[in-house]
């Protein structure tokens, strides 16, 4: 279960998924809760996620994107890539999804 700390949550990695995406820990009735349409970062590196997404096809083919997967938990992907070697991602890594507040 992910920690909440003020503006954000902190969770991680679980697993890799046979197609290289990323599940963690953070439960999709949690993050409705808690974000309520706010406006949310995901950063590490040179990438960024600010959107949740319905389908893979909603990213250009190469970017990270976040979807909630079939098990109800969000997940870290690449559109026709491999999230854990193009985010340098693996089980046990640290995930925070943060509030953004709009200017």
């Amino acid at each position: 279960v992910p920690k909440k700390q003020k503006n954000r949550f902190i969770g991680e990695i679980l697993w890799d998924d046979s197609f290289g995406n990323l599940v963690t820990n953070f439960p999709r009735d949690a993050y409705e809760a808690f974000f309520r349409n706010e406006p949310f970062l995901i950063q590490g590196g040179r990438w960024r996620i600010d959107k949740i997404r319905q389908t893979y096809s909603q990213e250009k083919p190469g970017r990270p994107m976040a979807l909630f997967g079939s098990s109800g938990l969000l997940e870290i992907a690449v559109n026709r890539g491999n999230a854990g070697e193009k985010l340098g991602l693996k089980a046990g890594d640290k995930i925070v999804i943060k509030k953004v507040h709009s200017p």
